[in-house]
């Protein structure tokens, strides 16, 4: 059997660059920019290094809102300053280091998004050795690499779509999160839905089949291990199915809702930017925010952009999303995935927070935007033959 040395070497790069392990590793290689600097070497001549006007604005923009954040925390020290700042950094850095970039092709991303979920996939098996202290490791995985790697993987043989769906779930049953596991059907069932009405349009297909029987081997696993996960830890227990089954009625959840009538009653606050702000801790975060933003992946952007920003950018993905529905009798394996995630999106910026707050998420968040401006253009059957490398199979 031959072995692709690339692909393996694209699945490293996703679980050392990508995903949330790199905790666990000894120091000084469990530090995340390490290995960024590390990436950014080795593959720099793969990828798109090119000043440009429109990224002069983007910088320019980092600049004004690091400068209106450094007025409203409270940070002491370079280091709080740059942590306040650092996912906004990733995003700006890989939407155009990745654009019309190796990252575009279409197999080196989804087997990128393959070694981040076995990242994931690490990082919730070390969360169950936390669990006999009755205590829950909170997971924060790379969000988006979900609906792309479901995506891109419905394009590929039926064994990459079953090893796929069981990596997406089984790292979502180990963050022990509620809303992780919320992610992964949501994912899963825009990829069916999209799959079934645009490539092969017929609901009732091969796929449909899997999909649906991997949904209910889901729920039936996830009531017969109940007990077990009474046994193992209440806290758990309590995360997983008690919070389940009271969603929108218990505290959190309350509390949760509470944060969007805050906006509504006193949107005079939240029309100009706030900028960015430094997660401390809870307290600290809720007197900064005021809105919980810790919370919410929307009231984040509501608070660092300010609600008329928000309308531009919720205007402008909007046109990205029209531009992509009017190509859904064309689509191919990247542009599927495009709009699969495009649609995943708004779901997920409501649903929590995880989707923005860590730096490795940040840094897929830059993807898609490379992703957007590589394949989602007017003119894409002349930027395709301009770029043939960053399209072409391997």
């Amino acid at each position: 059997m031959r072995i692709n040395v690339s692909l393996l070497l694209y699945v490293l790069v996703g679980f050392l660059v990508f995903s949330p392990d790199y905790v666990n590793f000894p120091p000084p290689t469990n530090s995340f920019e390490l290995w960024v600097i590390l990436f950014l070497i080795f593959f720099r001549k793969k990828l798109t290094w090119k000043f440009n006007q429109q990224l002069f604005l983007w910088l320019l923009g980092f600049v004004v809102l690091f400068i209106i954040g450094v007025n409203a925390v409270q940070a002491e020290t370079y280091v709080e300053y740059y942590q306040m700042s650092r996912q906004w950094i990733m995003i700006i850095l890989f939407s155009y280091i990745s654009c019309k970039s190796f990252l575009m092709n279409p197999n080196v991303l989804y087997w990128i998004c393959i070694g981040t979920l076995i990242g994931g996939v690490m990082m919730g098996l070390t969360g169950l050795d936390v669990l006999e202290e009755d205590r829950v490791l909170y997971l924060c995985p790379t969000i988006l690499a979900m609906p792309l790697s479901a995506a891109l993987s419905f394009h590929k043989t039926i064994f990459h779509r079953v090893f796929t769906f069981l990596l997406v779930f089984i790292m979502a049953g180990l963050s022990q999160t509620r809303g992780i596991i919320l992610y992964s059907l949501v994912c899963y069932f825009i990829t069916w839905f999209y799959y079934s009405l645009f490539i092969v349009n017929n609901l009732l297909n091969r796929t449909s089949i899997l999909v649906v029987a991997g949904f209910v081997s889901a729920v039936i696993v996830y009531y017969k291990i109940e007990d077990s996960v009474m046994e193992t830890s209440k806290t758990l227990h309590y995360r997983l199915y008690e919070k389940m089954e009271s969603v929108g009625e218990n505290r959190g959840d309350q509390s949760r809702i509470s944060q969007y009538y805050t906006l509504l009653n006193e949107y005079e606050a939240y029309i100009l930017p706030h900028g960015f702000y430094l997660r401390k801790g809870k307290d600290e975060w809720q007197k900064t925010s005021g809105i919980g933003v810790n919370d919410s992946g929307f009231l984040e952007l509501v608070y660092t952009f300010g609600l008329l920003m928000v309308i531009l950018i919720i205007v402008f993905f909007i046109k990205q999303y029209i531009r992509l529905f009017d190509k859904r009798k064309e689509l191919d394996a990247i542009t599927f995935s495009i709009l699969v995630t495009s649609t995943f999106i708004p779901f997920s910026l409501f649903m929590g927070y995880a989707i923005l707050k860590a730096p490795y998420s940040a840094c897929f968040w830059g993807i898609y935007i490379g992703l957007l401006r590589t394949y989602n253009k007017p003119k894409r059957k002349s930027i395709i033959k301009k770029h043939n490398y960053y399209v072409r199979t391997l």
